[in-house]
């Protein structure tokens, strides 16, 4: 009984916070925009050299989507020498790998459309960088 109790206590503010609107056109933008990676083959490494690569993420149906904080997780393992960070929907492997082999990973991007927390979308992408 308390949960229905704060189910409509929650709707209530929502209502009054929003207009009927406001809270549908919301839902309409959250529906038609998601964030995908980039689907590509990374340029092989060679150990002992400098490394540079990229994978971008985009928001579809948004022509801004750089404007975003995206937000991204490496899982896996990649070279040693070889590190990742991000810049805008950008996530950057630099640095000089000290090994050989094949590194495969999984990349997971997340946005937030605005404010409002619920209305988010994740992408996640398998790549393998290759060391010779």
């Amino acid at each position: 009984m308390k949960k229905k109790h704060y189910i409509s206590i929650v709707f209530f503010i929502a209502l009054s916070t929003f207009s009927c609107s406001d809270l549908l056109d919301s839902a309409i933008k959250c529906a038609i925009k998601s964030v995908e990676l980039e689907g590509k083959v990374l340029r092989g490494a060679t150990k002992g050299k400098n490394y540079y690569e990229t994978i971008t993420a985009g928001v579809n149906n948004d022509p801004n989507d750089e404007d975003y904080d995206y937000l991204f997780t490496l899982n896996g393992k990649i070279p040693d020498g070889i590190q990742f960070s991000s810049e805008g929907n950008k996530l950057i492997l630099n640095g000089t790998a000290t090994e050989t082999g094949n590194f495969p990973f999984e990349v997971e991007v997340s946005v937030t459309f605005g404010d409002d927390i619920t209305c988010s979308s994740s992408a996640r992408k398998t790549y393998t960088l290759v060391v010779k």
